[in-house]
């Protein structure tokens, strides 16, 4: 479950967010976690989503920066099927 800070966030920040969760709720890939719900309870923006047993896209890229073109096109070609 991801929750939007509400500190460190504007009315354009939470539409962005949620925008990204409808988006990504259409998708139906065995790479890209699916989407079962999202919205604003209590004040808190929220996206429910499937769990990954794996590192997020921004560490694996932090870890491994700068990345080859390879790998780039790997990524991008299983997140396209």
């Amino acid at each position: 479950m991801k929750i939007l800070n509400g500190e460190l966030s504007d009315d354009k920040c939470a539409e962005k967010f949620l925008e990204g969760a409808r988006v990504a709720g259409k998708l139906d890939n065995k790479n890209i976690c699916k989407v079962y719900s999202f919205g604003k309870e209590n004040g808190h923006y929220f996206i429910d989503s499937e769990p990954i047993d794996s590192k997020s896209l921004s560490l694996h890229i932090h870890e491994e920066y700068p990345f080859h073109l390879s790998k780039v096109i790997d990524i991008l070609i299983r997140v396209s099927m």
